[in-house]
């Protein structure tokens, strides 16, 4: 297994404009404004022979995943274009190869080259058989649109329109809208209003999802993330996302008076969101704590209190209970 660049970035750091694609061999140049318009054109000559060696490694790397490929190459000393992109295909697929791609997602530089390799080079769910568990032993399935449904829920947003909502992969069969739906983890079950296809900040109503869609619904009762929404025929559940542990806390304090109730709901919402925040009082100096992966994770936290709930908190270091011994 190994990691494989596909692209090479033109230019590093704040001068990144742009990459070079390794299997078409073409430059993709873009504005600088953050607008995201691309401008193909020929590789920079400072880059042209790092190019060459990076695509001479590429080629040698498909086809040692590959026996077929692995004697073309031999017998012509490369691989032919079409063999490159299907080769690289099928290893990335089998987990031999793991391309890699260059983007700056805030100045909006390499996203099409991004879903273009996407595309081309990543294997679709029904190429990919799925794991889960049936009757306490993991199991090993491939993806069915006929047979009984079984989904897993990887994510709940907390809307403050909406409500809760909750996205979920659909491994087989096939979720309809306005229906219902067993949650095989809490053992309840759960109405389904709109189904919703999501495309960026975009959300499209569907009247269903089938095996290898992923989907969102609204105003699920006490479906949650990590749980499996599966027909009782399905017998399956999905092993949970084990999340990180919280490394720094911070004393959060309102801004406003009477904000304190506040802050507990909007917290508590949060923290369905996102599972790897930790939200408490501390019993001993009675301070409302929050705890996160670091000082930007909980800074973004504070922001999402503000923008989406209208609360403000101010963040200080933590008050350390000492105790006197005899």
């Amino acid at each position: 297994r190994a990691i494989v660049p596909v692209q090479l970035p033109i230019g590093n750091e704040r001068d990144f404009s742009g990459v070079v694609d390794l299997v078409a061999m073409k430059a993709y140049t873009f504005a600088t404004d953050g607008s995201g318009k691309m401008t193909e054109g020929a590789i920079p000559a400072e880059l042209a022979d790092a190019a060459t060696a990076a695509r001479e490694a590429l080629i040698e790397m498909v086809a040692e995943a590959d026996e077929t490929l692995m004697v073309h190459f031999f017998e012509a000393g490369t691989l032919a274009h079409e063999e490159l992109v299907l080769g690289l295909a099928a290893a990335t697929r089998d987990a031999k190869i793991f391309p890699l791609v260059c983007t700056a997602g805030l100045s909006n530089i390499g996203v099409q080259p991004l879903l273009n390799a996407i595309l081309e080079y990543l294997p679709s769910p029904a190429e990919r058989p799925f794991t889960a568990i049936a009757n306490g032993e993991t199991v090993t399935k491939k993806p069915d649109d006929k047979a009984p449904y079984a989904a897993f829920v990887f994510k709940t947003v907390a809307d403050q329109f909406a409500g809760r909502i909750t996205m979920f992969r659909v491994y087989q069969g096939c979720l309809k809208a306005d229906s219902t739906a067993a949650n095989a983890t809490q053992g309840t079950q759960e109405r389904l209003g709109h189904l919703i296809a999501l495309q960026g900040k975009t959300p499209t109503n569907v009247p269903e999802l089938k095996a290898g869609d992923i989907g969102a619904v609204a105003k699920l009762k006490d479906t949650k993330t990590n749980d499996t929404l599966a027909d009782k025929g399905a017998g399956l559940t999905f092993p949970a996302i084990s999340f990180p542990e919280p490394v720094l806390s911070y004393a959060i304090e309102p801004k406003s008076r009477g904000d304190e109730d506040k802050i507990s709901t909007a917290m508590h919402r949060l923290e369905e969101e996102d599972a790897s925040i930790k939200y408490r009082r501390d019993p001993q100096t009675h301070e409302l704590l929050l705890a996160g992966q670091g000082q930007m994770h909980i800074e973004v936290t504070v922001a999402k209190l503000k923008r989406r709930f209208g609360v403000e908190v101010l963040l200080k270091p933590p008050r350390i209970p000492y105790r006197g011994t005899s």
